[in-house]
């Protein structure tokens, strides 16, 4: 990452440019996706030094990059109610994107619907489901074929 004054005497701006800032930019966009406020990669997870509550949300390879990013959302800035919410779901949730790795769908559409007739205020598990039910549809089949239990984010709208 460079991060200092680029440009001429005429117009200055103080910025940052890297690798790295395009991809914090593109997750920045994912935050809609998955419907949270803070969303990290798993590399500053595994070096936060402080106690905090996180749970894994996806693996996904972002727009112009080949390896994948794991994401996850930190919540320690929610309500007490909403904090539990997702806490309760750390588990549930983890089986079943286990299945939709694998490419066990039908298992994994079980588990989030499971979570989801909780009523518990979640948007997790329905995109999972959703999207699960998606792989499943006869078109496609190819997609299934080809599955590494990554989801490649193609194009996110501002």
């Amino acid at each position: 990452m460079i991060l200092g004054n680029i440009g001429s005497e005429s117009k200055m701006d103080y910025t940052s440019i890297g690798d790295i800032v395009n991809i914090a930019s593109r997750i920045e966009t994912l935050t809609k996706l998955y419907q949270t406020d803070i969303l990290v990669t798993s590399e500053l997870v595994d070096n936060l030094q402080f106690d905090h509550n996180s749970r894994f949300v996806d693996e996904v390879r972002v727009r112009g990059k080949q390896e994948s990013v794991r994401l996850y959302e930190i919540f320690d800035h929610l309500n007490d109610d909403e904090k539990e919410i997702r806490q309760s779901n750390v588990i549930p949730l983890k089986e079943g994107f286990t299945y939709y790795k694998e490419g066990e769908f039908q298992k994994a559409i079980d588990i989030f619907k499971m979570i989801i007739d909780q009523k518990k205020k979640d948007s997790l598990p329905l995109l999972f489901a959703n999207r699960s039910i998606n792989m499943l549809r006869n078109e496609n089949k190819e997609k299934r074929e080809n599955w590494d239990g990554i989801f490649t984010i193609e194009e996110i709208s501002k």
